[in-house]
């Protein structure tokens, strides 16, 4: 299901910001859904993959709101995500504000991403992220829905090129 969905994306020549991990409200997934709503770019595809409490409401707001750009798939195991990264053209990490992040940020998956070397957005308000440090993506500030819109435009119309220019940085910083 998750190859098949992606593949055809692709074929449709989608760019595709995905999103893999907890649908928990930590994880701030609504900003996410905020910016696929207001993104006028019809080549942008958002995939999230995973589950969690905040899943089915998000899935039901997609429905409600006609959001057309966006698509739900099953979690997959741990080693099968650098599998599902060389689908992504860029992974995406996003956060409610939150003191906890006011020393850094380590989330398992902005280095998984990193490892695949598949550049980030990352709308975290953190200190010393290593996504900022590597120059291995785009920092936005959690929340800023206009912000994370600019950031997935700037990521979509760099060359692939630059993408993979910046994906081999966070490669080689883990």
């Amino acid at each position: 299901e998750h190859r098949r969905l992606l593949i055809s994306l692709k074929e449709k020549g989608k760019f595709i910001v995905g999103y893999f991990g907890g649908h928990a409200l930590s994880n701030a997934l609504d900003g996410l859904l905020d910016a696929a709503k207001e993104m006028k770019t019809p080549e942008i595809a958002f995939v999230l993959v995973g589950d969690g409490v905040e899943k089915p409401g998000l899935m039901e707001r997609v429905g409600k709101e006609g959001i057309e750009n966006v698509y739900f798939l099953d979690p997959v195991c741990k080693p099968c995500v650098g599998d599902l990264l060389k689908y992504f053209d860029c992974s995406y990490i996003g956060s409610k504000d939150s003191p906890l992040y006011r020393f850094g940020l380590t989330a398992n998956k902005m280095y998984d991403s990193m490892m695949a070397g598949k550049p980030l957005i990352c709308a975290v308000n953190a200190a010393g992220c290593a996504v900022e440090t590597y120059e291995c993506g785009i920092m936005v500030k959690s929340g800023k829905t206009e912000d994370i819109c600019r950031a997935i435009e700037r990521m979509c119309h760099m060359s692939v090129e630059e993408r993979d220019e910046m994906g081999k940085r966070g490669e080689e910083a883990v």
